[in-house]
């Protein structure tokens, strides 16, 4: 590439303030969806012991999330992850109903479940609510 277009690139980097990893937020999401949603997990929870372990787990890697622009935010970081995980189950119920209307919608579709695994505009959906709920 072109040395100019590199340090602008390199300019353009230095400029943007910082911002939690691209992958713990990923990480973090994709777990979530994975505890709400066992149709998207590859795990098997033996017994509700080993889901609430896994959702403590999460808990704290959001946390991790949130403390590294801690001095950005308007809450502390346990206000934060109170008020995130007290709409967990309201964020549950509508992304079901999510998931029923693209079935109800969509006459290809076989069912909620195939939506809830196959379909990237409930995987948008999902994240848009997720993401809504913690700021």
């Amino acid at each position: 590439m072109d040395k100019e277009f590199i340090n602008k690139l390199f300019n353009t980097h230095n400029k943007i303030e910082p911002l939690p990893a691209h992958t713990a937020i990923c990480k973090f999401t994709e777990g979530l969806l994975e505890l709400l949603f066992p149709q998207l997990s590859e795990k098997q929870f033996k017994n509700s012991a080993e889901l609430e372990v896994y959702s403590e787990r999460l808990i704290n890697d959001l946390k991790i999330i949130i403390l590294s622009i801690q001095s950005y935010l308007d809450k502390s970081p346990d206000q934060i992850l109170k008020s995130f995980f007290k709409k967990i189950p309201d964020i549950y119920d509508m992304l079901l109903e999510d998931a029923q209307s693209i079935h109800e919608g969509d006459p290809a579709a076989k069912g909620r479940d195939q939506v809830i695994r196959t379909y990237p505009g409930f995987l948008a959906i999902a994240c848009y609510r997720i993401g809504h709920a913690v700021v």
